[in-house]
């Protein structure tokens, strides 16, 4: 009698765990307006989960912001990885303060970062933007290459159609 109760419980127990599992990050949706943007802002969400602790102090040191804010707005405002990421990267391309941006963002979450970049003035296909798309690129562990390169080791630094040359 007493190894079917202990099979019981060992069972339900085991059931219970997979059922009230929490995920500790919340539901990441970055709402750019640019698919690869949203696509690499995914990869780095995914990445920093991972291992969150090395991914604060980078986004600390990157947005001078201390370490202790950005976990405030993991725990209290369920902020994911990826909203954190875009809220400094957006602070440092506008020039705006971190805190300007993260209140900004909270009181507008639902439009998206698409939103909030064109607001800091952060236009689709402006320098700021570019270099935001390169650094997520890079964050998510993409290629740091300048471009491909051509036959004899130069690389072709971009310069096509519509470009002065």
């Amino acid at each position: 009698m007493q190894k079917r109760w202990l099979l019981i419980f060992l069972v339900s127990f085991f059931f219970s765990q997979n059922v009230f599992a929490v995920d500790l990050f919340p539901l990441f949706l970055p709402k750019t307006g640019d698919k690869t943007l949203d696509s690499m802002l995914d990869k780095i969400n995914d990445k920093a989960k991972s291992d969150i602790n090395t991914f604060i102090k980078s986004m600390s040191t990157l947005g001078k912001v201390h370490e202790a804010s950005l976990r405030l707005l993991l725990d209290r405002d369920k902020f994911a990885p990826g909203d954190i990421y875009m809220a400094v990267r957006l602070s440092v391309l506008s020039g705006k303060p971190f805190d300007f941006v993260v209140t900004q963002y909270k009181a507008n979450r639902g439009q998206g970062w698409g939103v909030m970049a064109k607001r800091l003035g952060i236009k689709p296909g402006s320098r700021a933007f570019h270099e935001l798309k390169n650094e997520a690129k890079n964050m998510a562990g993409g290629s740091k290459g300048k471009g491909k390169v051509k036959k004899g080791g130069k690389r072709n630094k971009g310069k096509g159609k519509g470009k002065n040359k």
